[in-house]
């Protein structure tokens, strides 16, 4: 069985850590690093920003 990502899954990859790496708030990623709770209003500004990018499927109520 070969395990290795695909030249395509690579690409995604380093898709998706050239996005973390431009686009999470700097203020949401020390919270994680430090181990601290997010905010409601953190993963709203966080779920927009994936949805922008394509990446989300976001329930109304974050919105609200």
């Amino acid at each position: 069985m070969d395990l290795s990502f695909t030249p395509e899954e690579n690409a995604f990859r380093q898709a998706v850590r050239s996005f973390v790496q431009s686009r999470l708030p700097a203020d949401i990623q020390k919270r994680t690093l430090e181990g601290r709770k997010q905010t409601h209003d953190d993963y709203k500004r966080w779920h927009r920003l994936l949805y922008e990018q394509g990446w989300g499927a976001v329930e109304q109520y974050i919105f609200e």
